[in-house]
């Protein structure tokens, strides 16, 4: 999906975000797993 098209949907849902990396594609948990494990720990804590 283009990241324009992922931030405009995030814009359309009630308290959606997005989360953009660089350099990173479909399997962005696998490419970059330490920021993928922050991401998830932050949307839980945030989700409370």
């Amino acid at each position: 999906m283009p990241v324009a098209d992922a931030l405009s949907m995030a814009g359309e849902v009630p308290c959606a975000g997005a989360l953009v990396l660089a350099e990173s594609g479909h399997t962005w948990e696998n490419e970059r797993p330490a920021r993928a494990a922050a991401a998830i720990v932050t949307f839980l804590t945030d989700a409370r």
